[in-house]
């Protein structure tokens, strides 16, 4: 006819003569857009003068177009590199896609008929999400799940679930995804550790160091107990490091960090603020255990490391300032002891010395006395 152009045919025969046939073909116009059509035909008659032919015309463009929909939604169901799973309206499994089989190590075989919620241990559970999918079409619930494999192994996942209804509203079926985001987990854990670490020696740096410090304080207010902060700076390092070279002086930090370590409890806190400074935070019973823990800890820092060809032994100057004795607040007590292990290195270095009311005074008249001196030359 005028105005349509086949597209495909199929028939039983080549001519009518009481056969069926069923032909497609799109239509072509300047003002419609194109529609698919399908036609079935079968003669009566053959080629005699009565002979008949009845068709039946049909639009099957909507047709056509689910049919491409499902292709295009079979794809995505078994390339995509997430899990997808499907279920009845009783969490019961109908069919999974290729990467459930890889992230979970379970063949379609091994699921279908099964509660995903019960295989994979899934927490949180169905009382999650089923709230979320009570309002009908086009609800939907995501969120962070946690799974295990068949290994029998763990593995965070986020996971989105879409409840599927029939024309007149019946829930039908579930659609699970879900991607595993360890490695999003890994990255994260990783970058929260070289935020809070020295990248030198492991440890703690100052920013991390600085809020254990406060923590420690504030619990030391609310149950009234001492806590203890020694201030440790190498003697000589900058001699090592300037004449062996920077990577023996790290190797040497790194050995001095991992022996600071071993002395002291889980609880306990080493940090390395920088160059050769490191902090520890303790808890005390009295200032007696404090003085035996420095003398260990500046004996420990004497023994002799073989680094580089050489057999080298430095010393540390160490302070001790105790809370709240010496501090009510953090920044305070991190300035005593500050002081107290600059009072050691003056009385001349590998040894530890506590911190003393009258260091403030005379560290801010020092201060004052400079900063006069400085003015006094300029003018």
């Amino acid at each position: 006819p005028a105005g349509l152009t086949s597209t495909a045919a199929s028939s039983a025969g080549s001519t009518f003569g009481d056969h069926a046939a069923h032909v497609e073909f799109r239509t072509l116009g300047n003002h419609v857009p194109p529609r698919c059509m399908e036609v079935h035909v079968k003669s009566f008659g053959g080629t005699t003068p009565g002979g008949r032919v009845v068709g039946i015309l049909q639009d099957v463009t909507q047709r056509r177009r689910d049919d491409a929909r499902l292709r295009q939604s079979s794809v995505v169901f078994h390339t995509s590199a997430e899990a997808i799973v499907i279920t009845d309206a009783e969490r019961k499994v109908v069919a999974v896609n290729p990467a459930f089989s890889r992230i979970t190590g379970y063949a379609e075989e091994d699921v279908v008929g099964l509660d995903p919620d019960i295989l994979l241990r899934i927490s949180p559970g169905p009382e999650s999400y089923i709230s979320c999918l009570q309002g009908g079409e086009g609800c939907f619930w995501n969120g962070e799940v946690h799974c295990y494999r068949k290994s029998g192994t763990s593995f965070p996942a986020w996971e989105s679930v879409s409840a599927v209804h029939d024309a007149t509203g019946q829930l039908t079926h579930y659609v699970r995804a879900f991607s595993d985001v360890t490695a999003i987990y890994e990255a994260q854990q990783q970058l929260h550790h070289l935020a809070h670490h020295d990248a030198l020696t492991g440890l703690p740096n100052r920013l991390l160091f600085d809020d254990r410090l406060k923590s420690a304080v504030e619990y030391g207010l609310r149950n009234n107990q001492r806590c203890l902060l020694l201030f440790l700076d190498l003697d000589g390092f900058k001699v090592i490091n300037d004449t062996l070279g920077h990577e023996t002086g790290d190797e040497l930090l790194r050995v001095v960090g991992a022996r600071l370590t071993s002395l002291m409890r889980a609880s306990d806190t080493v940090a390395r603020l920088g160059g050769d400074e490191f902090v520890i935070l303790a808890g005390i019973a009295n200032p007696h255990h404090a003085a035996q823990l420095a003398q260990k800890i500046l004996e420990q820092v004497h023994q002799p490391i073989q680094l580089a060809g050489h057999q080298l032994s430095v010393t540390g100057s160490l302070g001790i300032a105790v809370f709240p004795d010496n501090g009510s607040d953090s920044q305070q007590l991190m300035r005593a002891a500050d002081m107290a292990m600059y009072a050691a290195k003056s009385e001349g270095r590998n040894r530890y010395h506590f911190y003393a009311d009258d260091m403030s005074a005379r560290a801010d008249e020092r201060m004052h006395i400079e900063q006069g001196l400085r003015r006094a030359i300029e003018e």
